[in-house]
């Protein structure tokens, strides 16, 4: 095990908590940024003290649901909500020195991801969180996603 794995379950690291999500963008290695949810972008990441972990983005203004239930959705609105939104939870395992966590996703909307550890690198300042992705594929492309958060209080 790393030397710097701060083990989980714990109530003494900075990410515990909710954050509440300020921008979210997508950035090529040619360092262009584009916002896949708009410039307004909403979400929600929480840190439990054992251990769990959750995270929610979704593009503002997602169309309403015409039927007004979502079992009987269009394709064309299930498409749209679907690509506007990115959820998942499950454990984390922080490694305070190296600067990222790990997400141990158990169940996601985007279901290639569930049994994955998804890695996060955070830079903390105060209260607001960014937290950055390896390159990963989004669109057809490599690119780094950058999240900024600030703590609710």
């Amino acid at each position: 095990m790393n030397s710097d794995f701060k083990q989980i379950p714990t109530q003494d690291h900075a990410l515990l908590g909710a954050w509440r999500l300020r921008a979210f963008y997508i950035e090529s290695a040619q360092g262009q940024r584009s916002y896949p949810f708009g410039e307004s972008p909403q979400g929600l990441l929480v840190y439990t003290d054992t251990g769990m972990m959750s995270a929610q983005l979704m593009r503002d203004n997602r169309p309403m649901v015409e039927s007004g239930d979502h079992q009987v959705a269009t394709q064309q609105e299930m498409e749209e909500n679907f690509r506007g939104c990115v959820s998942y939870f499950g454990s984390y395992e922080l490694h305070v020195e190296s600067g990222f966590v790990l997400h141990h996703v158990e169940k996601s909307l985007f279901p290639n991801w569930e049994g994955v550890a998804q890695k996060r690198f955070f830079e903390l300042t105060g209260d607001q969180l960014r937290i950055t992705t390896p390159p990963t594929t989004w669109g057809g492309t490599e690119n780094t996603a950058v999240l900024l958060w600030e703590r609710v209080k």
